[in-house]
């Protein structure tokens, strides 16, 4: 019924729900002229009134990651259960009725009724707790401040957790972490980062964080990494728990990034909110950025923006060269299309502009624009527009034509650059292009970025220079003097861009430079991914990348590794199915990169070692086991006899080097031994360090056995998708994952479909395969299934499939006859 508060009250004549579009009909026996005369209101006098909406309704606990659902945990051997909401982006409907989009905001009192024996949290801070009956206690929690349905949480279970007061904010907030019970001193850690993170934000936002709490929690089950509901942050149990034995430090450096972007989410996407999805970077773009933003200022020894390099400005490259990719302002129809721009544009390519904007204005010019943004919009919904208008009356710059092309235009460019003599001087012509894997340069896009062109130039006398243009057309000229002995576009990746260099000694003159390090880590890296990246447009000759492998032979920065890595992986994926002696040879290239510090940094822990140490010990490891060096592989099957003895003999960083040796190289029986540490561990981090390693089994039955374990409930939901990344790496694998994904389709999305992850699954079974017939088949039944929903996804690996088998068409024979050259 609908009433005013005053006693008169409406019945409806129908309740209809439209179920395609998730939208409920309420239908009113009398038209609202009818009663507003019946209540003696005129029209003038609508500012006044006000109607109420009384609704009576009933939910399922469902298991599918969303809504208001129930999240399994075992202790003690006995399964539980905890109640658990999450609503982004469109899923409180699934748990009351409201109006479930973003721009739609609402102060919520919130009630629970919860057993006696377990916690129930909300957004806010509990004010009353009566008895209810025998069993039960009633909660009553503050009201909010106005936000958004899909920020709205609340959870009941059984947990422990550690608490402080964050006195370095405007207020002391108390800040609590809750973990499973028995496992409160692993929320320290992320404790004390979100109660720094906290300060931080609000002093360099100079806007005062405004619920009198705020809460982070472990949960079992759930579809994001994190979630960042208002004053109750939601994990994955690993995202916010450290154990000081048995956390990695790659871990341990992933618990305080999640923790920061969520964080950081309190102001960018809570405090002003998106008015619709269309505008998702706002929330997330600045989140990514914030998020290494804060982690530098506590932790700068771990250089995270290096890192931020390789993690975000590569994810993004990777969608953004391709014609399915979207611009980072998206259209967004309905809420089936939005699960799909929770994707790298959204996140990491926004990201990346978002850092490129910085440098173009400065930190300081850009922070006075952001803090007036987030008091501008305080509580309320924001355009990209309106950020663009806030940049403009707080520092008389035209944003929005700077940024036109990176925000609104698919795709990024690449600047390709020719090269003449004239007397004394290089005539450089730069010429900027959409780029596409597909075919290199997209001669029909006539879109002109804002290109920040810098570089850095290595002088004759061997003195290293530095410069910055501004390429606003078509094409640009530079002059660089003809003694010059070699120049580095983009310096430090800061313009999201590609240089494509002409010259074929580009390369060779920057092989020394590399090797000496004359460059930065971050320029390094970008040489080798930018080549390997152009190759597979036939941009750069696949030799030529091959060749330059040979500059990084004695690197030992953890980032610049890490890239090498990828590219090492990227193109020994092209000649999987080549022969074994070609693939001998492929992997004494990689041992050839990480050998020499194999003895260096050894299987144990240095007293006092830094963080980036012990997170290159386990990227050189995997590595020289990816690639079976010997003495590492029989070390590690080694160090499984002693840790299945006593597991602290084995370091976190370590663990998962010695399960994928033992799981690749030994037998069956080895394998169940591994698998018994996924079944045994009562830590979260340890099964997932199993799960990924799991798939890299070269015996059928046991890929088999391991493909099943999609659907036959062993693996939790969230987690399937590590099994499917070490599946996806294994040739033996690739076609029986596909097959087994169509063959089961209906039971995978009745499983996967309600949530985020149906995108990510689809492509873990389906983008790994090579072979031209099978591509055919997986494109063919890839359009049987396509919705609307899956649409961008569906698209997307067609043409990922499709530019691979063709790249490794053409380069594998150029591979396989480098090598044979190779002594």
């Amino acid at each position: 019924m609908i009433g005013d508060g005053h006693g008169h009250r409406v019945e409806f004549k129908s309740i209809d729900f439209h179920e395609e579009f998730g939208i409920v009909s309420f239908v009113l026996e009398k038209s609202l002229d009818e009663i507003l005369n019946q209540l003696n209101i005129k029209v003038d006098d609508l500012s006044v009134f006000r109607m109420f909406l009384h609704l009576k309704f009933r939910g399922e606990l469902n298991d599918k990651l969303n809504g208001f659902y129930r999240s399994k945990y075992v202790r003690d051997g006995v399964e539980s259960y905890a109640a658990v909401t999450q609503f982004q982006p469109a899923d409180a409907r699934k748990c009351f009725v409201c109006w479930d989009e973003p721009i739609y905001k609402a102060v919520f009192e919130i009630s629970l009724v919860a057993p006696k024996n377990y916690k129930a949290l909300s957004n806010m801070n509990c004010i009353q707790v009566d008895d209810y009956d025998e069993s039960s206690n009633l909660h009553k929690f503050s009201p909010t401040p106005p936000m958004s349905t899909y920020l709205v949480a609340v959870i009941v279970g059984d947990f422990d957790y550690v608490e402080t007061i964050c006195t370095e904010t405007s207020k002391p907030i108390p800040v609590r972490v809750y973990t499973p019970v028995g496992k409160k001193e692993q929320g320290l850690f992320s404790l004390e980062v979100t109660s720094k993170v906290l300060a931080l934000f609000e002093k360099y936002f100079q806007v005062e964080y405004p619920l009198p709490k705020l809460d982070m929690i472990g949960i079992s089950q759930l579809s994001f990494g994190g979630m960042e509901n208002f004053g109750l942050i939601t994990f994955r149990e690993q995202i916010v728990l450290v154990d000081p034995i048995n956390t990695s430090a790659a871990a341990k450096q992933n618990v305080s990034i999640v923790v920061a972007h969520e964080v950081s989410h309190q102001w960018f996407g809570n405090h002003v909110t998106p008015a619709w999805w269309e505008s998702l970077w706002l929330n997330e773009s600045y989140a990514t950025y914030w998020e290494y933003f804060a982690i530098d200022n506590l932790f700068p020894e771990w250089g995270v923006w290096e890192q931020f390099v390789y993690a975000d400005f590569l994810r993004a490259f990777d969608l953004d060269g391709k014609r399915s990719t979207h611009p980072i302002q998206v259209s967004v129809n309905s809420t089936a299309e939005i699960d799909e721009v929770f994707d790298a544009i959204s996140y990491s390519k926004g990201s990346c502009c978002v850092r490129m904007l910085i440098e173009w204005l400065g930190i300081d010019q850009f922070r006075k624009a952001i803090i007036a943004y987030l008091n501008k919009y305080a509580f309320s919904n924001a355009k990209t527009e309106d950020l663009w208008t806030s940049l403009k009356e707080s520092l008389n710059v035209d944003a929005a034509s700077m940024m036109k092309s990176w925000i609104y235009s698919s795709g990024y460019p690449v600047v390709t650059i020719k090269e003449h003599l004239e007397g004394n001087e290089k005539v450089l012509t730069l010429t900027q292009n959409r780029y596409l894997e597909d075919g290199g340069l997209d001669s029909e896009d006539s879109t002109i970025w804002y290109i920040p062109i810098s570089y850095v130039l290595c002088n004759s006398d061997n003195s290293i220079t530095e410069f910055k243009e501004t390429m606003n057309e078509k094409s640009m000229i530079l002059r660089i003097p003809a003694s010059s002995k070699w120049i580095k576009f983009n310096k430090n990746q800061i313009g999201f861009y590609r240089v494509n260099y002409q010259s074929s000694e580009y390369y060779s003159k920057l092989k020394v430079a590399i090797k000496e390090k004359k460059l930065s880590p971050i320029d390094r890296m970008a040489l080798i991914e930018e080549s390997t990246t152009l190759s597979k447009s036939g941009l750069v000759p696949i030799e030529q990348v091959l060749s330059l492998f040979e500059a990084y032979s004695l690197e030992d920065n953890y980032t610049v590794l890490t890239t090498v890595s990828s590219c090492l992986s990227t193109i020994e994926n092209l000649i999987k199915h080549e022969s074994s002696q070609a693939l001998e040879k492929f992997a004494a290239l990689g041992r050839s990169i990480f050998l020499h510090l194999r003895d260096d940094l050894g299987w144990t822990q240095q007293e006092n070692e830094s963080h980036l140490r012990s997170m290159t010990r386990s990227l050189v490891f995997s590595n020289l086991v990816s690639y079976n060096d010997k003495e590492t592989v029989q070390k590690a099957f080694e160090k499984f006899a002693q840790f299945k003895v006593d597991p602290s003999s084995l370091i976190p960083d370590l663990r998962s080097v010695v399960y994928s040796a033992v799981v690749k190289y030994g037998n069956e029986e080895d394998f169940k031994q591994v698998l018994n540490v996924y079944l045994t561990s009562d830590l979260t981090e340890e099964k997932v360090r199993v799960l990924k390693c799991l798939g890299q089994s070269p015996n059928e039955q046991l890929i088999d056995e391991t493909i099943n374990r999609t659907l036959d409930g062993s693996v939790l939901t969230q987690d399937i998708s590590y099994m499917l990344m070490g599946l996806s790496q294994n040739p033996k694998a690739n076609e029986k994952l596909w097959r087994f994904f169509f063959k089961n389709y209906a039971a995978i999305r009745q499983k996967f479909q309600a949530g985020l992850l149906f995108g990510r699954i689809i492509k873990l079974f389906t983008e790994s395969s090579l072979n031209p017939q099978h591509v055919s088949e997986i494109k063919d039944e890839l359009d049987k299934v396509a919705t609307s929903a899956i649409l961008r996804t569906v698209n997307q690996v067609k043409e990922t499939i499709s530019l691979n088998s063709a790249w490794s068409i053409r380069s594998a024979p150029s591979i396989v006859n480098w090598l044979n050259k190779i002594e």
